[in-house]
């Protein structure tokens, strides 16, 4: 029985997953800037 990241390259899927999370990293900074400000002052 083979496992299934036996023919995995570990290259491809790294720089997949780079892909992927940098733009979602992105948006979270520029947007946690609005949430910020638009947050009303604390009580």
């Amino acid at each position: 029985m083979r496992r299934a990241t036996a023919g995995a390259s570990w290259g491809s899927l790294f720089a997949m997953s780079i892909v992927t999370l940098v733009p979602v990293f992105i948006v979270f900074l520029l947007g946690q800037r609005y949430l910020v400000k638009a947050s009303p002052p604390p009580v």
